[in-house]
C-alpha cells in the first residue's frame, strides 16, 4: 500500500494574521490609526499570502515594506529579487523596468 502521507505536498504554517500586519503597518506609519473595514480584510488577506514566506515578524515587516516602501534600485540589488525575476515574467518584467529606470534618469 503506497504511503499517501509521503505523496502530498508540504503545508507551510503560517503563524500570522491580519492584526499582525495590522500592528506593523501601524508601527511603520503605513496605515492611519484606526484601520476601516476594507483596510483590514486587505491586512487578512496580505497575512494569508505573505505569512507562509516570512520566517518570522521581521521578514514579514520586510515583505510589507515591499509594498509600502518601493524602491527599484534597492529592490533589483537584493538576491530575492533575482530569484522572483527567474521564475516569473522576467522578460517583461525587466523590459518595463529599464524603461522606467530609463526615464527615471533623464
Amino acid at each position: 500500500m503506497p504511503d499517501e502521507m509521503g505523496n502530498s505536498p508540504a503545508v507551510a504554517v503560517n503563524p500570522f494574521t491580519g492584526a499582525d500586519v495590522a500592528t506593523i503597518l501601524l508601527e511603520h506609519g503605513w496605515a492611519g490609526a484606526e484601520l476601516t473595514v476594507e483596510q483590514t480584510a486587505w491586512c487578512e488577506r496580505a497575512a494569508a499570502i505573505l505569512g507562509v514566506h516570512a520566517a518570522d515578524r521581521d521578514a514579514l515587516a520586510e515583505l510589507l515594506g515591499l509594498v509600502f516602501h518601493y524602491d527599484s534600485r534597492e529592490i533589483l540589488g537584493r538576491v530575492e529579487s533575482h530569484a522572483v525575476l527567474s521564475r516569473y515574467g522576467r522578460g517583461m518584467f525587466c523590459g518595463s523596468l529599464r524603461c522606467f529606470c530609463w526615464r527615471e534618469q533623464r
